[in-house]
């Protein structure tokens, strides 16, 4: 995805563009929430202001949301959470036949 190529340049604001473009096409999916996710978590990041970004939940829900939302608690240093939400999505993707998914979760976590 062209945004992710974006945010591995570095090329914050245009990898937003890219994004915007796609929403206002109706594009959908969860790729596309897991890049909004990223692009919050990097904004609040790179500001290092010391304030909240408004991360929206909505953006990404079920196991996505948990996987993200663990990768985020490990990277504020919160390894029990981290651990704890890793599982969570592992065992709900293996309930919804996305083994595929958890496996990816488990290889992020380690």
């Amino acid at each position: 995805m062209l945004s992710y190529d974006l945010i591995a340049s570095q090329r914050i604001d245009e990898a937003t563009q890219a994004i915007r473009q796609a929403e206002a096409r109706k594009l959908d999916d969860p790729v596309l929430r897991q890049v909004l996710y990223a692009l919050a978590f990097l904004k609040m990041i790179l500001r290092d202001s010391g304030t909240s970004c408004m991360v929206h939940r909505q953006s990404c829900r079920g196991e996505l949301w948990l996987s993200l939302e663990a990768d985020t608690a490990a990277y504020g240093g919160h390894l029990r959470r981290a651990g704890e939400l890793t599982g969570q999505s592992v065992d709900s993707a293996v309930r919804n036949g996305h083994k595929e998914s958890a496996a990816i979760w488990l290889a992020n976590a380690a």
